[in-house]
């Protein structure tokens, strides 16, 4: 009996912080300005590395833009799992590209360059500290971390924002899709 009671106490941790979680950043003003269905606005940018792309590199590929903060531990996170679950598996296809935004000051470039590093993080970033590129898809001064998921003709495809298990399942199963009928329509 005090198994079952222990085991129910630790379930009622885990579970009522991440509804709490949850409903505090549901409710804020922060929101996406776009939806799911519309085209990716055009953009460019320069990633840590110094390469120069727009969103017309993305054409033919599916693409997740990750908006980030390192002092974010749902950024830390949501960065490790993509580095493990899609970037390191679908990096030698060319079928998914990932890009991450962060909004670190781009003074301390040392600094983010020794976060990620530290995190095992090796998708390209680049700075947008201005959200120039956040507020392509967001209110300013919104929530990180935020992913929009594009498909292969451009169109947005999944809108998250924070860190939430099912949103990142569904993520993983439209990559897994969009690549298999790519595969499928190459042969």
């Amino acid at each position: 009996m005090k198994v079952y009671i222990v085991l129910l106490l630790i379930i009622l941790a885990t579970v009522l912080p991440c509804k709490a979680q949850e409903k505090f950043h549901r409710d804020n003003k922060s929101e996406f300005i776009v939806k799911e269905g519309d085209t990716l606005l055009p953009f460019s940018f320069v990633t840590l590395n110094g390469d120069s792309l727009d969103s017309d590199f993305f054409v033919g590929s599916v693409v997740l833009l990750q908006f980030i903060a390192s002092w974010c531990p749902f950024s830390t996170s949501e960065m490790r799992a993509i580095e493990r679950d899609i970037w390191q598996k679908y990096q030698s296809t060319n079928k998914v590209q990932v890009y991450g935004f962060t909004v670190d000051d781009p003074s301390d470039t040392a600094s983010f360059h020794k976060f990620l590093a530290d995190n095992n993080i090796s998708y390209p970033f680049s700075f947008d500290c201005d959200e120039r590129i956040y507020r392509l898809f967001s209110t300013p001064k919104g929530t990180v971390p935020r992913c929009v998921l594009v498909d292969g003709e451009g169109r947005i495809v999944q809108l998250s924002d924070e860190f939430y298990r099912r949103d990142y399942r569904r993520m993983r199963h439209l990559i897994r899709s969009m690549v298999k009928k790519m595969s499928k329509s190459s042969k």
